[in-house]
């Protein structure tokens, strides 16, 4: 209402003023004979009054545009409070929707990095977990920016820019795309981003801790004038960190619940579970269920050779081919030491041989390589399967103890084979 009358106002003048001008242009062109406008002493008031009256609504729509633009910066920060609460209200919820209902991982890392790009009003984030048994940060989620070239992206904990937000425990770090090498971080360049990300020029990191134990990074594109705000209102920012850092920290405890920490597959406990699960659907359904054991040959004297580190190194990189040589649908578990479990649901002995088939050749061909020196792996393997028959003594104890006979077949034959 205010606004509205003070542009009356202004319009009111600028009217007597032209009004002015246009009567006193008609005197002087002899249409009227009124000002006598020819004369030095009406000419010198006219130009007197004319100053005047530019000079008061100069003045007036400087100020007017001066608490214009204050009302208008107003707006801007209030709209983006708002935001940025709506967003924090987002991670809050989606994030608790995502641990009560489904325990997956990728999706929780997805949901909490598209948060981040709502706060922070950003086209562009990566996000990165730490893993702390290599004391690496691995590429886990990726928006407006090609995720395939990140896939096996890594940072070391030692990087000077990492370690420097790292070890001085800044929570937020802000530096200029230009003055970041290519050596340096490769990913934040950018021909790497996607369009709608050109034009930002600030790279922030965020760190995501919880005392000392640190949990990721967080990488953004921004605008100055997006990282200006953001020092403004750093206190809802840090509350937008603590909460994704809580939330990421629980996935991963939560995780590790049923997973194992060394290889990332799932645990001896979650096999069994899900082992009982599905033997009690085939029953029901009569559907048919196979399991694979796999055990590494000669993993003991392995060990004795070339240390433990060696042999967690071949640990983790088995557990890899296997993901890679399985079904989504396939469960994928570290059964005990160096033997693992496949379960393949709704699936026949025959297929069930060709995937077991498949990791074998893999593991058998694949170039494993430690401290510059080549190693040689080979896997036994066992395999059973369950038809669905209707035999209500028989249960997990004996279907695993089926492909273990199998798998030891596996071993006394010579090794590096499937028993079935």
């Amino acid at each position: 209402m205010e606004h509205n009358r003070f542009i009356q106002l202004i319009h009111f003048l600028f009217f007597i003023w032209f009004l002015f001008v246009f009567i006193f242009a008609l005197d002087f062109l002899g249409f009227i004979r009124f000002l006598e406008a020819t004369t030095p002493s009406i000419s010198f008031f006219f130009i007197a009054i004319n100053l005047l009256f530019m000079g008061i609504c100069t003045t007036l729509y400087f100020f007017h545009h001066h608490i214009h633009s204050s009302t208008q910066k107003e707006k801007q920060v209030i709209c983006w409070q708002y935001d940025q609460t709506s967003a924090l209200s987002y991670l809050i919820n989606k994030t608790g929707k995502a641990m009560t209902t489904v325990l997956n991982r990728d999706k929780l890392m997805r949901l909490i990095l598209e948060s981040f790009i709502k706060i922070f009003h950003c086209p562009t984030g990566i996000l990165f977990i730490y893993n702390e048994n290599e004391n690496i940060f691995e590429f886990e989620a990726g928006y407006g920016i090609n995720r395939t070239a990140l896939r096996n992206q890594v940072i070391k904990s030692n990087h000077p820019i990492v370690s420097d937000v790292v070890n001085n425990y800044k929570i937020i770090s802000q530096r200029s795309i230009k003055s970041i090498q290519e050596k340096d971080l490769h990913f934040v360049k950018e021909d790497r981003l996607q369009k709608s990300a050109k034009g930002v020029d600030t790279l922030i990191i965020i760190t995501l801790r919880i005392g000392d134990k640190i949990f990721g990074l967080v990488f953004l594109y921004i605008t100055k004038t997006s990282a200006l705000i953001i020092s403004e209102y750093e206190t809802l920012v840090y509350v937008a960190i603590n909460q994704a850092t809580i939330a990421i920290g629980s996935a991963i405890q939560s995780q590790f619940a049923i997973q194992d920490r060394l290889t990332m597959i799932y645990n001896h406990d979650y096999f069994v579970q899900r082992l009982k699960e599905e033997l009690f659907r085939c029953k029901r359904y009569h559907l048919k269920l196979c399991l694979i054991m796999l055990d590494i040959d000669h993993f003991k004297s392995f060990n004795d050779t070339y240390g433990h580190l060696a042999g967690n190194y071949i640990l983790r990189e088995v557990a890899k081919i296997f993901t890679t040589n399985t079904r989504i649908t396939d469960i994928i578990s570290r059964y005990g030491g160096e033997e693992f479990a496949i379960l393949m649901t709704e699936t026949g002995i025959n297929d069930a041989v060709k995937i077991a088939e498949k990791i074998r050749e893999a593991i058998q061909d694949f170039p494993f390589e430690y401290d510059g020196e080549q190693l040689h792996v080979t896997v036994s393997i066992g395999l059973s399967e369950w038809d669905g028959a209707d035999e209500e003594s028989f249960d997990d104890i004996d279907f695993i103890d089926s492909a273990d006979k199998k798998l030891y077949e596996a071993k006394k034959n010579g090794r590096n084979r499937v028993c079935l």
